[in-house]
């Protein structure tokens, strides 16, 4: 399994993860470089700063709206 399979699979539940418990449960150490890679794949990623000043994530599963011409 991939660093962004990985990743994708703790944040598929939909809630804020950190960065210290991304790199803790898929030893990735690169993870803004890794939530890139995701979003450059289609994914949705929010962030924001959580406790201590360290960058949260979650996976926005907000269904995508599609316009029929």
């Amino acid at each position: 399994m991939t660093q962004v399979e990985r990743i994708l699979d703790i944040l598929d539940d939909g809630r804020y993860h950190s960065t210290p418990e991304l790199v803790e449960k898929t030893r990735a150490t690169r993870i803004a470089s890794r939530i890139w890679d995701i979003k450059q794949k289609g994914f949705k990623v929010e962030d924001r700063f959580g406790d201590y000043g360290f960058k949260e994530y979650r996976l926005d599963k907000e269904p995508i709206q599609l316009t029929i011409i």
